[in-house]
């Protein structure tokens, strides 16, 4: 889908973050049985003692899935720098919480820009393929390759895009 320079302009500046090679997430029985099941004991956590993952970190865990990423993307994806990959996987483990206005922003931004897409494509192929495809207004770069780099301007970049290209 290609769009006329005139109808969007691209506004941002140099992505941000960095490979991360050591990113391990577990994924725990409650991830695993699709967040479903009785909650179990005093406090609702699980046998090992580690909580139910909030809506958001099951949304994360899907989107990884859906946009064939690994694990460690995610910490790029929520704009965590390398250094804070220990508490990414902690947070998609059930073990911490998300630190932060900026994340709960992000993950809102990425269930719209998924929501988007999901409808424009309605196939989770074709909408894979586009997030990896050079595109003009993007200067050549990939929605994903912008996605995972964690700057939050590309992170809204990509947004506004997925909204013209949708029509909104």
């Amino acid at each position: 889908m290609a769009l006329a320079d005139s109808d969007w302009s691209r506004h941002h500046g140099a992505g941000g973050g960095g490979d991360v090679t050591t990113l391990r997430i577990r994924t725990n029985a409650y991830v695993a049985a699709g967040g479903s099941g009785g909650g179990g004991g005093a406090g609702g956590g699980l046998a090992d003692g580690l909580s139910p993952p909030r809506p958001s970190v099951q949304f994360i865990v899907k989107l990884l899935d859906f946009w064939k990423l690994e694990p460690p993307d995610a910490v790029g994806l929520l704009g965590f720098n390398v250094a804070d990959a220990d508490h990414v996987s902690a947070v998609l483990d059930g073990r911490e919480q998300f630190r932060g206005r900026d994340t709960g922003d992000r993950i809102a931004h990425l269930l719209s820009i998924r929501a988007t897409l999901s409808a424009l494509f309605r196939d989770l192929q074709a909408e894979n393929d586009w997030l990896r495809e050079p595109h003009t207004m993007l200067d050549r770069k990939t929605p994903m390759s912008l996605l995972v780099g964690g700057s939050m301007e590309d992170l809204l970049l990509v947004r506004e895009y997925v909204d013209t290209v949708a029509g909104r």
